[in-house]
């Protein structure tokens, strides 16, 4: 069955991203030969079984994950965290199309508050708001290219 990788990398500025692979099986050896061609290193790594859920996105105004709401919480030294939500729905912005509609939230940030670890490692304690964010992208960045 198919296994699922991911990998947060760690830059020397300190920036991070999240890498995912899918692999028809387990797919431990491949995180050490990435980090053995890469500058950045794996700053933390896991992996299961692949499980595709039985539902698919829907066609609302912002159907591409390219489109995100950005959401920025603080803690009590005021680090920050940052959520992105994925081709987000229309509904949860105020009327400006741009900002978030806090009540919109209510629920998510219910599960962060406390919860979610600001930069410095210590608990967020408010939600200090969020807005729509458009990744720019050109076409033939876009374009998966294969050669036989």
């Amino acid at each position: 069955m198919a296994q699922r990788t991911a990998m947060i990398w760690t830059d020397a500025q300190g920036e991070n991203a999240l890498h995912v692979i899918t692999t028809a099986v387990s797919g431990a050896a491949i995180p050490p030969d990435l980090a053995n061609l890469s500058n950045a290193f794996i700053s933390s790594q896991w992996a299961g079984t692949n499980v595709i859920p039985s539902t698919s996105g829907s066609t609302d105004t912002y159907p591409t994950v390219r489109v995100t709401a950005q959401l920025i919480y603080r803690n009590a030294t005021g680090s920050i965290a940052k959520l992105w939500i994925p081709a987000p729905m229309a509904g949860m912005f105020l009327a400006d199309g741009v900002t978030v509609d806090p009540t919109a939230v209510a629920g998510l940030n219910m599960d962060v508050l406390g919860n979610l670890l600001a930069g410095d490692g210590t608990p967020v304690t408010q939600y200090v708001g969020g807005q729509l964010w458009q990744q720019k992208i050109s076409g033939i960045a876009s374009l998966q290219v294969f050669t036989p």
